[in-house]
């Protein structure tokens, strides 16, 4: 495999953390890391997904460990740290992907299931990153250390219909951008802003009554992307040393501006919450 300016000779030996990563975007990521001869602690909540993941992976398992952890859950935070204090090498990265999302009219939708995005979105990623990222700190053979965030289109320009999804996505790039204020030079904080994406995070939306997913799916159907079209820019950006706000591709970050604009964006709006409602 050709090595660049990072390549293999850095990837190797060392370890990522990819919250979410078991399915989706963290499956992909996690997958392109091993392929990089990375090591990957993928997390995840639902463990009925590791097997699948396993499958998926093929010979490349071989560099992914699948460990059980709830990032809302403190216990569950704190078991992660004893395993990773214990078990693991030279830790180089967090990437943090996990997430949920609701659809329909914010009033309409369930307060416990905007609660739970918030925990898991928010909450439960903040405090995941201030327990785990300080073993990260404490690796001394790594010239970068890199906290990564997987955030949305919607995170830099307002959709109608997904609630506080958006909030999240923002209030997580806000926490990073003060933290780097922190950070040590050799830290590196990377976001990346990708459009709809081909995953469970469509199927697994709590639907606020009255609203109808597939009809969305019309909508947004040219604008889907494999979630390996977000993984591999983003481990390259890696690769390059990169940091900052990045999108995918050209086509994403057109999609921010369109969206951003105060006459188009609100036409594009109406005319997706158009979709959103019928049944």
């Amino acid at each position: 495999m050709k090595k660049d300016s990072i390549g293999n000779s850095w990837f190797k030996g060392m370890t990522f953390i990819v919250t979410g990563g078991s399915s989706g975007i963290g499956l992909a990521i996690s997958k392109v890391l091993s392929k990089e001869s990375a090591k990957v602690i993928a997390v995840s909540y639902n463990e009925e997904e590791f097997i699948s993941a396993r499958n998926e992976l093929g010979d490349l398992q071989k560099n992914v460990e699948f460990f059980r952890c709830d990032i809302t859950n403190n216990k569950d935070r704190q078991s992660l740290v004893e395993y990773l204090r214990a078990h693991t090498g030279q830790l180089a990265g967090l990437i943090n992907v996990a997430g949920i999302t609701t659809y329909g009219p914010f009033f309409k939708t369930p307060i416990q299931a905007i609660s739970r995005m918030l925990n898991i979105n928010f909450t439960g990623t903040i405090l995941f990153i201030r327990e785990v990222f300080p073993l990260i700190l404490e690796n001394p053979k790594s010239t970068n250390k890199y906290l990564g965030f997987v955030s949305s289109t919607s995170g830099g320009a307002p959709f109608v219909y997904i609630g506080g999804y958006p909030g999240t996505k923002a209030g997580v790039e806000m926490f990073l951008r003060s933290l780097k204020l922190e950070m040590p030079e050799d830290v590196k904080i990377l976001m990346i802003r990708p459009g709809p994406v081909k995953t469970n995070l469509y199927n697994n939306a709590v639907i606020a009554p009255g609203s109808n997913i597939s009809t969305l799916f019309k909508f947004e159907k040219r604008m889907f992307i494999s979630p390996m079209d977000v993984a591999t820019p983003f481990i390259q950006a890696i690769k390059k040393k990169k940091q900052g706000i990045f999108y995918p591709n050209f086509t994403t970050k057109l999609l921010v501006k369109l969206m951003s604009g105060r006459l188009l964006g609100k036409a594009i709006s109406k005319r997706a919450a158009m979709y959103m409602m019928q049944e």
